[in-house]
């Protein structure tokens, strides 16, 4: 670490250092062999992170794009934070949303990204204490920011602390001894995780940590812990009416032009009609890894049955907790109907639905579709323009939210030969990163999430669907901010080619989204450590 911040990492200095750490390592092992310990003692060599080569022509200055830095200081480095002079006076109060707004898309390709820390990525998990400040500049890949050239710590040698998804950010591990299986190369893991490893090595039970106890079991000859599903802390009971035709209710001022009561009671005798035996069915096809369980206790919720998708509705949120579909291949998608209206669905009590009226002439939110009408392949566009489907969006994240399933998805479903697609909103008011909890919605009006999440799963070998799939599975999960406008990507207009990448920049692991919803996936069809494996995995 010395030699690398001294003289960069590639420098012949690191080099000796490595040299001079594998001779002492020789010498543990000869030790061990010496002492016959070889064969029993198990050793890990790991590293805490990677190091980046340092330039003052990969730096960036506040006072470059900001003349006023008199009640302010940078805390310099590859992950830059904004702090005010008066302290502890203005820790609280200091204008930090003026000065992101200021410092953000002043030159085109900008290396560095203003945020509050509420916005960061959820994967970075950088949020939830008062010491952290509120203002942050994230860098590029191999840059720095500094308030002005003086205070650049590191012009020559290298520097850490990037994102840690960046290639030259990432750490090495290596197991060995009589608990770890040998010559086995695994995919790229957290080091949160290595802390319950290391319990298991020594037949303890762990104190309790943030990593998720045996995601590394496939590292293990005969793991010590044995790791089984969360059990549900909640479960469903059912939302129809007992009544065999109910009427179509007009409380909840859902209504479409274009639809006669008599077209609206056909369309819903169509979702009643759907039977047990189709539900079995319905399940195997669009949840083919398990029902996502709920985590959280007094959560009242059902699950909707329909052709094309599945709901996991909540009475409590007077929204859908999750939907789920399988998609085949896509060469395009439908054109959307011009009269986007949404009628009530008559299996949800209106007591527990949402206002559509609330919607028309709301001056700054409307409202989106979890599943899009336009994917339905073998049920008409009405099946998803119900109320149960839909959730309070902002009009810009509704127009990414549009982009990806009109675009990003067709592609991708070519490419993976078909995917699984779990949504649904999330609600982190506080930012501590774990789900708000279940309160009653009084009235019919819906609290607006703070994020969506996607989950994508396809088989990993993509000549099977993921309905087919035999082998590993392959997984990509995504948290979005849910915020009125996308300032930080630095665009406008209708030109939304900017969605992929700002997507991966909020890439998750799929255990950040059951912390931050109460939700637990992949219950069904792989071992639990598989499904941990999965959980943990971060798309890089």
């Amino acid at each position: 670490d010395t030699a690398g911040h001294k003289y960069g990492p590639e420098s012949q200095q690191v080099i000796s250092a490595l040299e001079k750490v594998d001779k002492l390592l020789g010498m543990l092992m000869n030790g061990l062999k010496e002492r016959r310990l070889h064969r029993c003692a198990n050793v890990i060599i790991m590293s805490d992170h990677g190091m980046e080569e340092a330039s003052c022509d990969r730096a960036t200055f506040v006072t470059n794009y900001q003349q006023h830095t008199s009640d302010f200081i940078i805390i310099q480095g590859p992950a830059a934070r904004i702090r005010p002079k008066r302290l502890p006076d203005d820790y609280f109060s200091f204008d930090y949303e003026g000065l992101v707004k200021n410092l953000s898309c002043r030159t085109p390709e900008q290396p560095m990204r203003p945020y509050l820390k509420e916005n960061l990525p959820k994967r970075m998990h950088f949020a939830n204490n008062q010491r952290i400040e509120r203002g942050h500049l994230y860098m590029k890949s191999g840059w720095q920011a500094a308030l002005n050239q003086q205070e650049v710590k590191y012009c020559t040698g290298g520097f850490h602390g990037s994102d840690n998804v960046f290639d030259n950010m990432q750490a090495i591990f290596i197991g060995y001894g009589p608990a770890f299986k040998t010559n086995t190369v695994v995919a790229p893991f957290e080091n949160i995780e290595i802390y319950n490893l290391m319990c298991d090595l020594l037949e303890i039970s762990p104190a309790s940590n943030n990593g998720t106890h045996g995601s590394l079991n496939h590292l293990l000859k005969d793991p010590f812990y044995k790791p089984v599903h969360r059990a549900p802390l909640s479960l469903d009971t059912p939302c129809e009416t007992s009544d065999p035709n109910p009427a179509p209710t007009s409380l909840l001022q859902c209504r479409c032009a274009s639809q006669t009561v008599e077209m609206e009671k056909q369309m819903n005798t169509v979702l009643l009609a759907i039977n047990d035996e189709t539900k079995a069915s319905l399940r195997r096809l669009h949840h083919p890894f398990g029902t996502p369980q709920i985590i959280q206790p007094d959560a009242s919720f059902c699950l909707l049955y329909q052709s094309d998708y599945l709901t996991g509705y909540s009475r409590d949120i007077i929204m859908p907790l999750w939907v789920s579909y399988v998609i085949q291949p896509l060469v395009h998608v439908r054109a959307p109907s011009p009269e986007e209206c949404v009628r009530a669905d008559v299996r949800v009590p209106p007591s527990a639905g949402q206002l559509c009226s609330r919607f028309k002439n709301h001056p700054r939110l409307t409202f989106g579709l979890l599943h899009p009408p336009y994917l339905n392949s073998s049920a008409p566009e009405t099946d998803s323009l119900i109320n149960s489907n839909m959730v309070p969006m902002f009009p810009a994240f509704k127009n990414v939210w549009t982009y990806f399933h009109n675009s990003l998805l067709v592609k991708y479903s070519q490419i993976l030969n078909g995917i699984n697609i779990i949504s649904g909103p999330i609600f982190d008011t506080n930012f501590d990163g774990h789900a708000d909890k279940f309160n009653k919605i009084l009235g019919n009006e819906a609290d607006v999430p703070t994020h969506f999440f996607l989950i994508l799963t396809s088989c990993r070998n993509s000549t099977f669907s993921p309905v087919e799939c035999k082998g590993p599975l392959q997984v990509s999960a995504y948290i979005l901010p849910h915020r009125p406008d996308y300032s930080e990507v630095c665009t406008e207009g209708s030109d939304y080619s900017f969605v992929e990448k700002w997507m991966s920049f909020h890439t998750a692991r799929v255990r950040d989204i059951e912390l931050l919803t109460g939700l637990s996936f992949y219950h069904d069809r792989l071992s639990v450590e598989e499904t941990l494996q999965l959980k943990t995995f971060l798309h890089t």
